[in-house]
């Protein structure tokens, strides 16, 4: 359970910024393999079982300073002047809701965007200040259980300060006024796109209220249907993302692209020619739109063409992690620019 007494880590980071004069602090992350139920798979947006298998998931130094030898103290802009203006994600916006509920791992039902909505919450076995929070959208006729189940939950949370956040479609609650049996998710030119928003927005109001998260580490990722909700989450979401991976999702035929308001490292993954939904969307056309779209926005980009049709490939969750895990939200810097993508990455990948 999250303890809602924990204070937020956004005024906690306020400590350290005000001392940055006679304090340095340094943190790192790290991520780790991952190993899935072996009977998990992702579903294509026509709601079919794919058959692939499923991934193998899966002290500071202080500066001491005499203040008998200072006669007369700075001034404040001087002092001001020497602290480093380090960038911050916004702040969650407030919980459309009231006030929140006690959020516990498993199945979550709270009042969102007007309606009562329910997320998946898959959480550490013993939650910690900090943790790092990654949103998971479905496609057509899967589950959030099993979308999640298939990128690693279990493991990425037990192994890891994370939670991860997997919601149910309006069409999955039967709520009528927003469900569209077609897109599952609420995006692009459709009009009720603020009801699947307000349940990002207040997941994470909530979380940063009684989990007191990093605000610094927040991801979506999604595939298909799914895919195309972290798109839109990146254009109009982006002032709260450090980074995103969208498998069969992108820019086009139904989400029209928009500059995003701050960079976000994106992973761009999909399955070549043969990526399409009846023939009709062509997420070979729309993958290559968000890339080029993207870098030419200044964005970091990973291009992981599979060939492999309307799927996720096997073996995805190992560095799917690492590359989201590797960024934190600040000017979207990605340390894979100076370092190359590795070993850790498939061949396939590969930044353009």
């Amino acid at each position: 359970m999250l303890d809602p007494t924990v204070r937020s880590s956004r005024y906690a980071a306020l400590v350290p910024l005000l001392l940055a004069v006679v304090l340095v602090t340094a943190a790192c992350g790290c991520s780790s393999d991952i190993q899935p139920e072996p009977d998990v798979v992702a579903k294509d947006c026509a709601g079919a079982d794919r058959t692939a298998p499923a991934p193998e998931v899966g002290p500071a130094d202080s500066v001491a300073e005499d203040l008998r030898t200072a006669d007369i103290a700075p001034p404040p802009e001087e002092i001001a002047a020497d602290v480093p203006v380090v960038p911050q994600p916004a702040a969650p916006k407030k919980y459309s809701g009231g006030a929140c509920p006690t959020l516990v791992g498993g199945k979550n039902t709270l009042k969102m965007g007007g309606l009562m909505r329910s997320v998946e919450l898959f959480l550490p076995p013993h939650p910690a200040p900090g943790a790092s929070v990654v949103f998971v959208w479905h496609g057509n006729g899967d589950t959030p259980k099993n979308i999640a189940m298939f990128f690693g939950a279990d493991t990425l949370t037990k192994e890891n300060n994370l939670i991860m956040v997997s919601p149910y479609s309006c069409c999955d609650e039967n709520h009528t006024d927003c469900c569209d049996m077609t897109t599952t998710w609420n995006f692009g030119k459709y009009s009720k796109n603020d009801k699947d928003l307000a349940v990002f927005d207040d997941v994470l109001s909530c979380l940063e209220q009684q989990g007191d998260i990093d605000n610094t580490r927040v991801y979506t990722i999604g595939f298909s249907a799914g895919a195309l909700w972290s798109t839109y989450l990146v254009l109009h979401r982006a002032e709260y993302l450090a980074a995103a991976g969208v498998f069969s999702g992108g820019t086009g035929m139904v989400i029209p692209y928009s500059k995003p308001g701050y960079p976000v490292p994106a992973l761009l993954a999909w399955g070549g020619t043969k990526d399409t939904y009846m023939n009709m969307i062509m997420f070979d056309t729309m993958m290559n739109e968000f890339s080029d779209k993207l870098a030419a926005d200044g964005h970091f980009v990973i291009e992981c063409n599979h060939g492999l049709g309307h799927t996720v490939p096997y073996g995805v969750t190992p560095w799917l992690s690492k590359f989201l895990l590797a960024h934190a939200w600040k000017d979207g810097s990605s340390p894979f620019a100076q370092t190359g993508l590795g070993d850790d990455f498939p061949d396939y990948c590969l930044i353009p």
